[in-house]
């Protein structure tokens, strides 16, 4: 007992020295203390700047979390980090399925909520963004500044820097690519502390690195600069598709048989399924009860002039004696606030597929996706995302205690937030 206690107590202390040896490093570098939160100097702001909505893990008590507001600060604390022997964790939203954003009890948590900004250049057709700007603030601001749209996740409280660094996948991604295919410049600060441009003419080893590695790994980024597109100029046609629960088997076969169709001719369709319990009861809006196919042919007229409605015909072939479908025109908006990895699927497969979906919770749900079309083009060489050209993806999410549906997982709203709720309301 006492060798343990001995043993707690030299970790603590070398935790410790660690952190006041960093302290004193920013401090030296003009970096001003409030930004350096720990449980010693400020026990209410660090409880409340650490709070992890993720409970699949245990709670972490990181030494410290700094708050950066300029590219000084991240480069200042990289220096101080690497001075003290600490590991630096990025956390723009602290939404990490994985819990990579929570760090460790030996890490300092680099929170990137007030490098936020959304910078517009019409001109260019870009969106200069920090890491800290989340999904919903970006979406609600291009949309208010001229009716841009960019490739993004549908999850408007996440941050962008974890999204884009993992690939992003988005609804629009099956005609503009992953986030990763349309980012034209990442600036960070690289391992060393220096603040680099990173682009395909410049750090060129980076630009491929940087583009599917996640965050944290090679460097801290400062700013994102990504392609926009006009949105509000999509034609955009949703169908609906439902089944009962005995059928997900037949969905899925016709599912793969569909996403050959839509690969054979170029169609730009993003195509989930979604299947719930008959008792379904989650409360998230996407996924009704039974087994939904959600079908969006996505035309802009500016790069596919001559797409077809070929789509409209052919999705009845696959999606067949199903018990309800609808088909309507949708605009931008309401899609967007609206809405495993297996690279070989047998058909032999299905049946047992179809037997754990019979026994699936209540509070549970299957997403198939589909990552066609703009995703699949780049070599998987291209950069360090490497999950190209696969069939589909398998997800689940099992929720039993509403993690994703409660308060906690959503951050505050607070001012910054006005631009979304004038987007919501439209």
């Amino acid at each position: 007992m006492r060798l343990s206690f001995m043993i707690y107590f030299t970790i603590l202390c070398s935790v410790s020295a660690s952190n006041q040896r960093y302290k004193k490093c920013m401090k030296k570098l003009g970096v001003s203390s409030w930004k350096v939160v720990d449980r010693a100097s400020n026990a209410t702001s660090y409880n409340l700047l650490n709070y992890q909505w993720n409970n699949v893990f245990d709670v972490v008590f990181p030494i410290a979390i700094f708050i950066p507001s300029s590219v000084f600060d991240v480069q200042a604390t990289v220096k101080c980090g690497y001075d003290a022997h600490i590991q630096l964790v990025p956390n723009s939203g602290g939404h990490s399925y994985a819990g990579l954003s929570s760090g460790t009890n030996d890490s300092i948590i680099v929170d990137f909520r007030y490098m936020n900004s959304i910078d517009i250049d019409d001109d260019d057709e870009s969106v200069t963004v920090g890491p800290g700007a989340m999904v919903g603030q970006i979406n609600a601001k291009l949309w208010k500044k001229g009716g841009w749209g960019t490739v993004l996740g549908n999850c408007m409280t996440i941050g962008i820097g974890g999204h884009a660094l993992g690939g992003g996948f988005g609804i629009y991604s099956t005609l503009y690519g992953l986030v990763i295919d349309n980012i034209l410049e990442i600036k960070m600060v690289d391992a060393q502390g220096n603040a680099v441009a990173v682009n395909p003419t410049r750090n060129s080893d980076l630009w491929w690195a940087m583009r599917g590695v996640g965050p944290g790994y090679i460097g801290l980024v400062t700013s994102f600069k990504l392609k926009m597109f006009k949105a509000k100029d999509l034609k955009l046609t949703y169908i609906k598709v439902t089944y009962k629960n005995e059928d997900f088997k037949h969905v899925v076969e016709n599912f793969v048989k569909w996403l050959d169709w839509v690969k054979r001719n170029n169609e730009s369709v993003s195509t989930i399924i979604s299947a719930t319990s008959d008792n379904h009861s989650s409360g998230f809006e996407f996924a009704g009860r039974g087994v939904e196919v959600h079908l969006l042919h996505i035309q802009d007229p500016k790069i596919q002039p001559a797409s077809s409605n070929a789509v409209l015909a052919a999705y009845k072939k696959y999606f067949t004696h199903s018990s309800q479908t609808t088909v309507q025109k949708a605009s931008y908006i309401d899609v967007l606030v609206g809405t495993s990895y297996s690279p070989k699927f047998r058909a032999k497969d299905l049946d047992d597929v179809q037997k754990v979906y019979a026994k699936i919770p209540v509070k549970s749900i299957v997403w198939l996706t589909s990552e066609q079309g703009a995703i699949a083009i780049p070599r998987s060489s291209d950069c360090a995302y490497v999950h190209r050209d696969n069939l589909f993806n398998i997800k689940t999410k099992w929720d039993p205690k509403g993690y994703f549906n409660s308060e906690q997982s959503v951050p505050t709203f607070s001012s910054e937030w006005d631009d979304l709720d004038d987007f919501f309301e439209q």
